[in-house]
């Protein structure tokens, strides 16, 4: 994605985005919280199906956390779906890279592969069939989103203290919400599941650096 420089004002990024992002400003800066209870609240909701609601709170900013026991608990709850379906693609044999992407409300199968391919078919209908898979998608997909927009809301701090004027900042914060929310897929092969989001929030800051004539020090 390419950082568009628009000149906005601090209003423009405010006035569609407050509740979530100032709530989750203080969620993520939080660090007086214990980490370590904060963990084990997480788990015990993702074991009782309960990630919709901790979504919740993290952006009311009820739950104080990190940003890296945000990612923790992205990875915790990542890992069991992205075995699960490991499986089901080898055991129908599915050979090679499919991605799952939300399509019209439901997650769709997409494949070099043929669309009428039988596999495909196979998991497609796996996937049409497990409710409790789909939500689950959903909330691994907001959970790396929320993960990269923190990561961008500290790059964008960076940005801050190099001088970059507010609305190059409030540009760069509002360009990089709207693309890692709308990137609603994932990316499936032999290594795993993984959200197409993860480390976009490196790639937006990485262009918004080189638009600027950013470079970065070496000592």
């Amino acid at each position: 994605m390419q950082i568009k420089n628009n000149a906005l004002s601090l209003f423009d990024y405010i006035g569609n985005y407050a509740k979530t992002e100032q709530a989750f400003e203080r969620g993520i800066n939080n660090q007086k919280r214990d980490v370590a209870a904060d963990l084990r609240s997480l788990q015990q909701d993702i074991a009782l199906d309960k990630v919709d609601e901790t979504l919740k709170r993290l952006q009311s900013g009820e739950q104080g956390m990190s940003i890296n026991t945000l990612n923790n608990m992205l990875n915790f709850s990542l890992a069991p779906i992205s075995k699960d379906l490991q499986n089901v693609a080898a055991g129908i044999g599915i050979v090679g890279k499919v991605e799952l992407k939300k399509m019209e409300g439901k997650w769709a199968v997409t494949s070099e592969l043929a669309a009428d391919n039988s596999n495909i078919k196979q998991l497609q209908a796996y996937i049409d069939r497990n409710a409790k898979l789909n939500t689950k998608l959903d909330n691994l997909s907001k959970l790396s989103a929320m993960y990269e927009l923190g990561l961008s809301q500290n790059y964008a701090k960076q940005l801050q203290e190099a001088g970059v004027s507010e609305p190059e900042v409030v540009s760069y914060l509002t360009q990089s919400r709207e693309y890692l929310y709308g990137l609603e897929r994932f990316k499936l092969n032999a290594g795993g599941l993984s959200p197409t989001s993860r480390g976009e929030a490196d790639t937006l800051f990485s262009a918004i650096k080189e638009t600027l004539g950013l470079t970065d020090e070496k000592g």
